[in-house]
């Protein structure tokens, strides 16, 4: 072992409508370790809410001035698309998702062509995608 000792934090759903808890979350993480950057996993339009309020936009782009990344998370974080086919598809969609997967029922080859897992890619707070970066340790 090299003795290099690593910790990825990720926040999951970070959107106005959870904007207190993500903040509380990112504090807590700060406590321990004040230099540890954090991934937030960005969702603008959580369940369709279009209210962005400026005190959310100035608190993301201080996390990102501060080295934390921003990565788009999905844009509504629903399933709106056509029923699910099959008790496989149900099951992904509905149960492990609980119908927030919004690219769960797209096909596989578009949900690989994204660069993360949940194939929404990486942009940046005006849209356009952001420069890869690679995993940082604190």
């Amino acid at each position: 072992m090299s003795g290099v000792r690593a910790l990825c934090v990720s926040i999951h759903d970070v959107a106005p409508r959870t904007f207190a808890a993500c903040r509380r979350i990112a504090q807590a993480v700060s406590s321990v370790d004040p230099s540890c950057p954090l991934t937030l996993l960005v969702v603008p339009r959580y369940h369709g809410d279009d209210a962005v309020p400026a005190e959310f936009l100035s608190w993301l782009e201080s996390r990102r001035a501060r080295g934390d990344e921003l990565a788009l998370h999905g844009y509504t974080h629903a399933d709106e698309s056509e029923p699910p086919r099959g008790v496989r598809e149900r099951l992904t969609r509905q149960t492990y998702t609980a119908g927030e997967g919004e690219f769960a029922a797209s096909p596989a080859k578009k949900r690989q062509s994204g660069s993360t897992a949940d194939g929404a890619g990486s942009h940046s707070m005006d849209g356009r995608p952001a420069a890869s970066s690679r995993p940082r340790g604190c």
